[in-house]
């Protein structure tokens, strides 16, 4: 198997195109009634008996609610020492409301640009229909461009399904991603793994050997003495004579 062309035109067109917003319509028809009186109870705040603080602001929720709907919510209120409120300073608010009321039945829409930070929230709250359904929305937009980027967040969750999609795109696509973005944003240390890993894809490494290169004039000041702890990984017996003549010239 030989590393796709890069089809720079096609690829950039394809990446300016915009990801339509994730959206989830939970409460089905035979339940709409009891879901809109519940969330009319909880945006007029009738009943409610639990807080949710961000910074100035407070979330009014209903215990049951909560804890029918979140795991992590239900091991917080199983605890003797429970409080009436939990304080979630580090987080958003307009996210965390969403999902909160998701959780009362509410549909929820959410732009690519917020899916990372909304996919932490529901992570956390331990909601498993949520979650499920945005790694689905996850790993359907994942591609050659991103795939490095939500690689590192799917490993800091545990977030297996997302990270078996990226890495698959990862080393399935290795002229494309040693182009993106987020590859000149890797560390000495991720850069060695990834040129040195046996997940790669291809049998010509032209394109990571330029992609090397690339990563190094990204920031020659920080980097310009790593080249060469590079290049001892990169299998040079796939590469041809044409790009290791250009490399050599480049560093005489």
């Amino acid at each position: 198997m030989s590393c796709p062309t890069l089809l720079v035109d096609i690829a950039a067109s394809i990446m300016d195109e915009p990801i339509p917003a994730f959206h989830s319509a939970r409460t089905t028809a035979p339940m709409q009634p009891f879901f809109t009186t519940l969330m009319h109870l909880q945006t007029e705040a009738k009943f409610t008996d639990f807080k949710i603080l961000v910074k100035d602001r407070e979330i009014a929720c209903h215990r049951n609610v909560l804890y029918s709907s979140s795991a992590y919510f239900a091991a917080m209120l199983d605890q003797k020492s429970a409080k009436a409120e939990v304080r979630m300073d580090d987080m958003d608010y307009d996210l965390l409301l969403a999902v909160v009321q998701y959780f009362y039945g509410d549909g929820i829409t959410v732009p690519w640009e917020n899916i990372k930070a909304c996919y932490q929230v529901s992570h956390l709250f331990q909601q498993h229909d949520l979650t499920h359904e945005m790694e689905q929305y996850i790993i359907g937009h994942i591609s050659a461009n991103n795939a490095i980027g939500w690689f590192k967040f799917a490993e800091k969750l545990d977030a297996r399904a997302i990270a078996t999609v990226a890495k698959e795109h990862m080393f399935g696509n290795v002229a494309e991603v040693c182009a993106s973005d987020d590859f000149k944003e890797f560390t000495l240390e991720e850069i060695v793994n990834f040129v040195n890993s046996e997940d790669i894809e291809c049998d010509n490494h032209d394109a990571i050997l330029t992609g090397c290169v690339e990563w190094v004039d990204f920031n020659p000041v920080a980097r310009k003495d790593d080249m060469f702890q590079i290049i001892k990984n990169v299998d040079l017996t796939r590469c041809s004579a044409y790009a290791i003549q250009t490399l050599t010239k480049k560093y005489e």
